[in-house]
């Protein structure tokens, strides 16, 4: 009790400010020594510190709650030991350390890195404790790093662990993380070396700093483990480096990939391109037919295929009969002035052809939407597959026929709903051939392909 009221009594004669709030104040004569006792305090501010205090001074501030520390109060004080370990500091600047001190202890804290001039400041002292930090390996703390890593290694290599989960960085390279771009940087610059590091840490986005060095050449015999996955490498003031020499046995590999994708992706486009025009290309052709040909399902039928038309379009049907009848296909066609008996009532032959035909095919002219029989066998057709899904309706628009406005509201609504054949196409043979019903050759086991 006695040295504390001679403390107060010390420092009221040498200051105008009396000992800090919630502190205790002593001087240890043996070691000529002015102890300011603020520990435990749940402090959240600085306290004022007394002026012009005598001698060494020595400020105890641990275990409380301060984030930032004073400019006014600490800069310009004879303050010889300054303790801070446990609290909440996140930033530490030069004009924020007394100019005189000896001794620094930030263990605990908040603090990610130090500055250029404060890193300097701390080399300095006398003694300095900064363990169990969340220091980072951030590229704007360079120098902090290089100096933890010669006296703090464990820290070091904990803020390497952060930023790239790894704790090796090549002796004597720096290793730090840009803040703006990300890249993982080992830094070799201007270090005199002969040669690349035999270990690098690879992370994700990595690039090699070797600019300035003795380096001559980097051949094959140069084994260096993780440089095959550098982003980026830089290189300059070399005598002799050739590009085979950075990637010596893989760039023709990469070559090779490379133009075979290329090509892959051609070809894939390409396919996609003409992914239905090239089965019915190879089905005209009669190539890979086991492939192309298509199994008709439904039960056997007379005909292939039924002719609709008028009869005012009949000068049309022999290239019909000629493509598809004499042709590779040998279909068996059915139209009316062939294969109708005569004296029979036209509704009950073409209901017969209908029925007894794979498909309908209707040469749609001008002719035939004025025709009162050609509008009875498309609304027949279009019956019969509504009832025998295996059954097909196949409509050819010829060149004149601008719309459908002559045909009933029934068959107007099912042309609006589905695709025909353009007779001008000039794919229009493929695309007929391949829409009707596929003739099966001898001995040929068919795949099943759906239409």
């Amino acid at each position: 009790m006695a040295n504390i009221v001679l403390a107060n009594a010390f420092v009221k004669w040498i200051s105008p400010a009396p000992c800090p709030e919630f502190c205790t104040c002593c001087f240890n004569g043996s070691e000529d020594q002015f102890i300011i006792d603020c520990r435990s305090k749940t402090l959240e501010t600085f306290p004022n510190l007394p002026n012009n205090i005598i001698g060494d001074s020595s400020l105890l501030l641990d275990d409380n709650d301060i984030e930032t520390l004073s400019t006014i109060s600490l800069r310009n004080s004879t303050l010889g030991e300054l303790h801070l370990k446990n609290n909440s500091l996140t930033h530490l600047h030069l004009d924020q350390l007394p100019s005189n001190l000896k001794v620094l202890d930030i263990r605990q804290n908040n603090l990610t890195g130090l500055d250029d001039d404060v890193t300097q400041f701390v080399s300095n002292l006398k003694e300095i404790q900064l363990s169990e930090n969340p220091w980072q390996c951030s590229c704007k703390f360079t120098k902090f790093l290089a100096y933890l890593r010669r006296s703090y290694l464990p820290e070091y290599q904990a803020a390497l662990r952060r930023c790239s989960g790894q704790e090796y960085c090549p002796d004597p390279c720096t290793c730090c993380r840009e803040d703006d771009s990300n890249r993982f940087l080992i830094n070799c610059n201007s270090l005199e070396l002969k040669e690349i590091p035999t270990k690098l840490p690879m992370t994700e986005n990595t690039t090699l700093l070797f600019e300035n060095n003795n380096l001559q050449t980097l051949d094959r015999s140069t084994k260096v483990e993780g440089f095959d996955q550098l982003k980026q490498l830089h290189l300059r003031l070399l005598v002799s480096l050739e590009e085979k020499d950075l990637c010596p046995e893989k760039i023709q590999f990469y070559v090779i990939y490379f133009t075979t994708f290329i090509i892959l992706s051609c070809l894939l486009s390409i396919l996609q391109c003409f992914w239905k025009s090239i089965p019915m290309w190879l089905y005209e052709k009669r190539l890979f037919l086991k492939l192309t040909t298509r199994l008709e399902k439904g039960n056997e039928t007379k005909y292939d295929c039924f002719l609709a038309y008028c009869h005012k379009d009949s000068h049309f049907v022999r290239e019909y009969v000629e493509r598809l009848e004499h042709g590779r296909n040998r279909l068996c066609l059915c139209f009316y002035e062939r294969d109708w008996l005569a004296g029979e009532p036209i509704p009950d032959c073409i209901c017969h052809s209908v029925e007894n035909s794979k498909c309908t095919v209707i040469l749609m002219t001008k002719n035939f939407l004025k025709s009162v029989w050609g509008r009875l066998e498309f609304r027949l057709a279009l019956h019969a597959t509504s009832k025998d899904q295996h059954k097909r309706l196949i409509v050819i628009i010829y060149p004149g026929v601008e719309n459908f406005n002559n045909l009933d509201g029934e068959l107007q609504s099912y042309m609006k709903l589905n695709t025909y054949l353009m007779r001008n196409d000039v794919n229009f043979w493929s695309k007929l051939v391949y829409a009707l019903p596929h003739k099966m050759e001898d001995g040929m086991d068919l795949i099943n392909i759906a239409p």
